[in-house]
């Protein structure tokens, strides 16, 4: 999950998955961006946190030759996009 995409409302629906988790549980929350946004829902979500940061202390905070893109949706979608994306982690036969 990224920043931006915290911004657009998307921890509304991240944090209705949470609130639906069993309260025993491991959870882990990964955010390629460290805005306030991800660091509010690690504090409300998470018992404990530990941080793990990958090129912290690199000059340039991107690969320079990696390439990201993203496109809005319609918040009508996120639900069933996020449903379908852990089926596919949790099924992956690979």
């Amino acid at each position: 999950m990224s920043g931006v995409a915290c911004e657009q409302g998307f921890s509304g629906t991240v944090n209705a998955i949470i609130e639906n988790l069993p309260p025993q549980r491991q959870t882990m929350l990964f955010s390629a961006t460290q805005t306030r946004s991800v660091k509010d829902l690690a504090r409300l979500s998470l018992r404990d946190p530990t941080y793990i940061a990958i090129h912290a202390e690199a000059v340039a905070p991107t690969p320079l030759k990696l390439q990201q893109v993203w496109a809005p949706f319609d918040p009508r979608y996120q639900m069933p996009f996020m449903t379908r994306c852990i089926f596919f982690l949790i099924h992956d036969t690979r």
